[in-house]
């Protein structure tokens, strides 16, 4: 029974990895569409909190599986877990900064570009644009977990 419950933790941490990785891909898309008939700010924090559903949604069961893996595997796929976690953190305060910037009318990042590079390459994926950096750290951690579960899942 120990191998058919370390076979179904270590699928549902990896479905969970995949489908939190999705969401995010989706929250980071470079197309917003924002409704023309209500204030930008309110259009961003809609646009931007619609997307960021999926995230908290995905996290939340994404946890869940986390702390399976966790008491069965200890703290090895926990560092692992808990840095796509991290991720997700520095994404919503990515996502924090650049509405209060937009609710600025645009002083947070006027003075320091660097830093608006960086909060934009966070909330938005580079699209065709050029290298990603934030999607690669993501990319990063979800081989992690994946490479610590496959073979778990490839048990005869």
């Amino acid at each position: 029974m120990h191998g058919r419950a370390e076979y179904e933790v270590a699928k549902g941490l990896a479905l969970e990895t995949f489908r939190f990785r999705d969401a995010i891909k989706i929250a980071r898309a470079p197309f917003v569409s924002l409704a023309a008939d209500i204030p930008e700010l309110q259009a961003w924090r809609e646009a931007l909190s619609s997307r960021f559903s999926g995230v908290r949604e995905a996290l939340s069961t994404f946890d869940t599986r986390a702390l399976e893996a966790e008491a069965l595997w200890g703290e090895e796929v926990a560092t692992k877990t808990k840095r796509l976690h991290q991720i997700a953190q520095t994404l919503w305060a990515a996502h924090d900064s650049y509405l209060r910037n937009v609710e600025g009318d645009g002083e947070d990042f006027k003075d320091d570009r660097a830093y608006a590079l960086d909060v934009r390459g966070k909330v938005f994926s580079a699209g065709l644009r050029g290298t990603d950096e934030f999607g690669n750290e993501i990319q990063l951690a979800v081989a992690d977990i994946v490479s610590f579960v496959k073979p778990i899942l490839h048990k005869p």
